[in-house]
């Protein structure tokens, strides 16, 4: 099942602290109750921690940590994720912008060596100071994997609640087709309730219902 990043749901519910050298670090402590809507399958929980260090320059770097399923009694802390991304990002004008990285995932177990690299290019365009639409392409760098995807996100940033939608399609080995669409909204300053529907477009017993808390500092 695959999991979505929401870049907007941390953006609207991120604080930074500065630091020397015109830099910034935000921090984030989350957690994700995943319901599959096929009634085979099981509700799935997760918990995460993760920083983003930012320079005035653009580049940045990131780490994320992601636990296995605690309410899964066969699942174990070993095949918790790992995730660190390092990239580069750039104001065209005030409306448009560019982003460029690497990502490196991996479990923790080194029997396993479930790892995942790859590299990504995006943009995004504000239409109005509460609505952007943003692009990206990811390319699979390992070469025992044929893998790339775009997606196409929407979101909203509202007085009220924040909308947010993601396209995806996979290309090569993995033609999968998945559309996300979500809500949510900062209740308590720094904290961040959202949920959202994805609906595989290739098969409905792949659909789900998620639930995600974060905080940040």
């Amino acid at each position: 099942m695959k999991k979505i990043i929401k870049p907007i749901v941390l953006a609207l519910a991120s604080t930074t602290l500065a630091l020397p050298a015109m830099a910034e670090l935000s921090g984030h402590v989350g957690s994700t109750l995943t319901h599959p809507t096929e009634s085979s399958s099981d509700t799935q929980l997760t918990f995460e921690v993760g920083a983003l260090y930012e320079f005035e320059s653009g580049i940045y770097g990131s780490a994320l940590f992601t636990t296995n399923d605690v309410l899964d009694s066969d699942s174990k802390f070993r095949q918790s994720l790992v995730e660190l991304t390092a990239g580069f990002t750039e104001e065209i004008n005030d409306l448009t912008y560019y982003d460029l990285g690497l990502i490196y995932e991996r479990q923790l177990s080194s029997r396993d060596k479930a790892e995942l690299v790859e590299v990504y290019f995006g943009a995004g365009y504000a239409i109005t100071p509460a609505v952007e639409v943003n692009l990206y392409g990811y390319k699979n760098l390992r070469s025992s994997v044929d893998e790339s995807r775009l997606e196409l996100g929407v979101n909203y940033a509202g007085e009220v609640v924040d909308l947010f939608s993601l396209f995806t399609k996979g290309f090569e080995d993995d033609e999968s087709e998945l559309l996300e669409l979500g809500l949510g909204k900062e209740f308590i300053p720094n904290n961040y309730l959202s949920a959202l529907y994805a609906a595989d477009l290739d098969s409905s017993k792949n659909n789900y219902i998620e639930i995600a808390y974060t905080y940040s500092f």
